[in-house]
């Protein structure tokens, strides 16, 4: 085979597979069908098996239903075109045989079983009485008489008759003749028939060219709807229904069930009509007949035939109808159970086959062959992200689907696990790029060297597949403020005081709080003070300035903006500062106010106008030498406020200085 040769000087590579083959197999009966084929369009390829590795074969195929044999061929050119592959071997289905038929239970009722009789009579005699005579007849009716109208009673007019008579020449004796039947053995106890369930059996092939046969008979009542059973080593059935045939099922509405030890095997599908006819005689005719025998009409034997004649066609097997061609497959007495085999399939039963193709059906399909040329790594900051590169070429002859994936990298490198596909050409080469990342927890500033590893292989068969290992450096940031001190807390209980380096990667250690301690913002630095010196047992996180070193003097914030209370001082030097603050403050608020006052004048070209500020003074002044009071009170507001605190940043020794000088300048007088 040409084409054979050259997949073969290709270096195709075989794949494992599996055949899934789901037939629908329902037929009726009579001819054998050599070669009913599967369409190509009936044919999938996937890689989905709860039973084999690797991929599949789906090939559905519905029987044509006109036949209890089938012989079904599978071409190798079909199988190929559905897995895009080669194929080399044909398979083949047979059904050697099926059938169909229904399993009935017997189930047990009050029925009464049928009896075989036998006609009696006895004199009764005595010369005491009358009343004497009828109690020792009825003694002797009560244990011989069969008790016809099963009223569990044994009475005259009803279960048995009577002749009476007194006769004697000396004394007089009292005479009764009684007649009556009495059971002679049973046929059996009578059972009902449930209603059936369908089952089916089937003798079934599977055979690869080339391979032993696979075989085995099928049975839902085995198997159970859904279940699955093993035909030899490579091939596995799940029976998935019985699809109706429009045919109906018989129901047991005109039959029973006998059981006698005496019969084989030891249950007998009877007629329910006959049986009937039996209860009927038994109940309406059988009295009288012993009534003639009295009488002298019939003979005792005429009796005796005429009832076991009526019991002996009840029990009969029933010879007509459905139930004819019935099967005992249980005779206990307590699980009978009754297999009925009609004439016509009554339902069509549907398989799924599952082949292994690794060992069973040869597959090969073409593949690329993925071979990484070239890999290019990353430098990166902490936190940040880097990317990988990988150039992979497909050496072999034919078209590759190649997926691509970062399988692990070096600790603290992070990297996306998610795979890449390409569908790549033979010679050609795609790249692949991936992004890493790089997370620390050291304040050391270093260079971290790392690795990440690249896997390529093909879809189409995951054992063509190349690795390879790519480096990434990533650089550690910066972990706080350079030369600035702060605080760490220990275990939650103690506090540790650390001055960043001048890089802002490293820190030294300055102190650590002891026990009643906390660390505290003092003199531009912090330090290690008892709880007790804390105002309000703050945690002294102040500024470095003139202001007050804790939280508690903070009475409006707005983000970094805060506002302190002007009374609220650490120690005396810092109440005299702010009362500095205060006398400034009011200094230029009220120059503020003298400045905004002139220029809401000149503004409203009264400039020309003398005269002061005073918002006080008498109403009857003029508008326009009152000036824009408003304006100037807002004004003086602001001043004051601006004054007040932007004097808080000056220090106190800066404060008393510009005092001191303007004493000098104003007062003093040199020689």
């Amino acid at each position: 085979m040409r084409a054979v040769s050259d997949f073969l000087k290709n270096k195709w590579v075989a794949v494992p597979a599996v055949a899934l083959l789901i037939l629908s197999l329902g037929f009726l009966a009579q001819n054998y069908i050599t070669g009913s084929f599967v369409s190509g369009d009936q044919i999938e390829y996937t890689s989905n098996s709860e039973f084999f590795d690797g991929e599949v074969f789906v090939i559905n195929y519905i029987g044509d239903r006109t036949t209890d044999k089938i012989h079904a061929e599978i071409p190798a050119s079909e199988l190929a075109s559905a897995a895009d592959g080669e194929v080399t071997k044909e398979l083949t289905i047979d059904i050697t045989s099926q059938e169909t038929y229904a399993r009935y239970s017997t189930t047990s009722t009050s029925l009464s079983r049928i009896y075989a009789f036998k006609a009696i009579n006895s004199e009764v005699f005595t010369d005491t009485s009358s009343s004497e005579v009828e109690s020792r007849k009825q003694s002797w009716a009560e244990q011989n008489c069969y008790d016809i109208d099963g009223d569990s009673e044994i009475e005259q007019g009803d279960d048995y008759t009577q002749r009476f008579w007194v006769d004697g020449a000396i004394a007089d004796y009292y005479n009764a003749q009684v007649y009556c039947v009495r059971e002679n053995g049973y046929y059996g106890n009578i059972a009902e028939l449930s209603s059936p369930d369908k089952e089916f059996e089937a003798e079934v092939e599977v055979k690869a060219d080339g391979e032993t046969p696979q075989s085995t008979t099928l049975s839902n009542s085995d198997l159970g709807q859904g279940r699955c059973d093993n035909i030899g080593e490579y091939v596995r059935a799940c029976w998935t229904g019985l699809n109706p045939t429009g045919e109906g099922v018989p129901e047991p509405y005109n039959v029973y069930a006998i059981h006698s030890n005496t019969f084989s095997p030891e249950w007998r599908v009877i007629s329910a009509e006959r049986y009937s006819s039996y209860n009927s005689y038994v109940e309406n005719n059988l009295y009288s007949q012993i009534e003639a025998w009295k009488e002298g009409s019939l003979s005792q034997e005429e009796v005796v035939s005429t009832a076991n004649d009526q019991a002996a066609q009840a029990a009969q097997r029933v010879s007509s109808g459905s139930f004819t061609d019935y099967q005992v497959e249980d005779s206990s007495y307590e699980n009978g159970q009754i297999r009925l085999n009609p004439s016509y399939d009554i339902a069509w039963p549907e398989f799924t086959f599952y082949v292994d193709g690794a060992d069973y059906i040869s597959v090969e399909k073409p593949v690329g062959e993925p071979r990484i040329v070239n890999v290019e790594g990353d430098e990166f900051g902490e936190k940040q992200s880097g990317t990988v590169t990988a150039e992979v070429e497909n050496t072999a002859s034919y078209e590759g689907s190649f997926s691509a994936r970062v399988s692990k990298c070096s600790d603290s490198f992070g990297y996306d696990s998610l795979q890449e596909t390409k569908t790549v050409g033979p010679g050609e080469t795609v790249s692949f790029d991936f992004r890493v990342s790089f997370t620390s927890d050291s304040f050391d500033q270093k260079t971290v060297s790392g690795s990440c590893e690249i896997v390529v292989s093909d879809t189409g068969d995951s054992s063509n597949s190349d690795t390879a290992v790519v480096d990434v450096e990533a650089t550690q940031s910066n972990e706080c403020t350079p030369n600035e001190e702060f605080v760490r807390t220990i275990n939650s209980t103690h506090s540790r005081i650390l001055e960043c380096s001048s890089d802002g990667l490293t820190t030294t250690e300055v102190d650590v709080c002891g026990d009643g301690e906390e660390a505290a913002f003092r003199d531009s630095s912090w330090t290690c003070v008892s709880d007790g010196t804390l105002p309000g047992g703050g945690d002294g996180s102040g500024g470095s300035g003139g202001g007050g070193d804790t939280d508690d003097c903070v009475v409006f914030a707005v983000g970094d903006l805060e506002i302190e209370d002007p009374f609220c001082a650490d120690g005396p030097l810092e109440m005299l500062s702010k009362m500095f603050h205060l006398v400034a403050g009011t200094a230029v608020a009220f120059f503020t106010g003298s400045l905004g006052y002139r220029a809401g004048r000149w503004v409203d070209g009264e400039y020309q106008i003398k005269g002061g500020f005073d918002p006080l003074k008498s109403r009857s002044v003029s508008r326009a030498k009152r000036g824009r009071f408003l304006i100037g009170l807002i004004a003086e507001l602001v001043s004051f406020l601006l004054g007040f605190y932007v004097i808080l940043l000056v220090p106190i020794w800066a404060q008393l200085m510009v005092i001191l000088g303007y004493v000098l300048f104003k007062y003093y007088t040199p020689f």
